[in-house]
């Protein structure tokens, strides 16, 4: 899986660091870099925010979490 790629894990954490994404990384990379991104935008969310059908998938105890 893509996920596990050494690549795609440093461009997550680099992105997580603040770190500018560079023109010349790799594919997996900038996949993992946008991935955080896309993941932030998420997290960031109200619980309230949250699609109904996004919430069904986190256990019960998930909203008291972000509260």
């Amino acid at each position: 899986m893509i996920q596990q790629h050494p690549h795609y894990h440093e461009g997550f954490f680099d992105a997580a660091d603040g770190e500018p994404l560079f023109d010349d990384c790799s594919p997996e990379y900038k996949a993992g870099w946008l991935a955080y991104h896309e993941c932030r935008a998420v997290f960031d969310k109200q619980w309230e925010d949250v699609p109904a059908e996004l919430k069904a998938k986190f256990p019960e105890h998930y909203a008291r979490v972000l509260h």
